[in-house]
């Protein structure tokens, strides 16, 4: 069709990537009292002395580690740390993204009640 002509033909698209930074947090529940939150940006490590790491990531593990050491008998689930069993607990009608406080006082819920029974 050309008739040997050479032709080019220069085509763009946009890609547009989304990058999902979550926070990690922790709930600390006791009986009669109000729920605390630890969440991992918003903490002051400062005080962690010697311990201080670079990132805040492995400082916020290092919290959660001792935290668990120091009370070996406080219960302790991690089903929340992905998105997999995020979506499973909240089920299709609710975005993790956006409701994951749901998530949490259900799991919440399910500890006191295993706990009076």
């Amino acid at each position: 069709m050309t008739g040997g002509l050479m032709m080019t033909k220069s085509k763009s698209h946009e890609v547009i990537s989304e990058a999902k930074d979550r926070e990690r947090f922790l709930y600390i529940y006791a009986p009669d009292r109000q729920a605390v939150v630890f969440r991992e940006y918003a903490l002051q490590y400062d005080s962690l002395g010697r311990a201080l790491q670079l990132s805040l990531a492995a400082n916020f593990n290092h919290v959660v580690a001792e935290l668990k050491r120091l009370s070996p008998d406080a219960m302790f689930d991690d089903r929340l740390l992905n998105r997999a069993n995020q979506a499973q607990m909240l089920g299709p009608l609710f975005k993790p993204e956006e409701h994951l406080d749901i998530a949490t006082s259900l799991l919440a819920k399910v500890f006191r009640i295993s706990l009076q029974q």
